[in-house]
């Protein structure tokens, strides 16, 4: 969750990333259904062409771990 809280990403990635920090904190939910869905949420983004290549960089480090 640290490293959620770290990036630096635009607004449109932010909601996603608000969102995952919610379901670990609030909702308890596991890392590793968090970071599926948050590869999914991002998946619309760049489908969109709303991800940034920071973005992009950031959430795959995130999903990776």
């Amino acid at each position: 969750m640290e490293l959620l809280q770290k990036l630096d990403v635009n607004s449109d990635e932010q909601v996603y990333i608000n969102k995952a920090i919610h379901q670990l904190t609030d909702e308890k939910q596991s890392e590793q259904v968090v970071a599926r869905g948050l590869a999914k949420d991002c998946r619309s983004l760049a489908l969109n062409k709303k991800l940034s290549e920071q973005g992009f960089k950031a959430i795959h480090r995130v999903t990776e771990t």
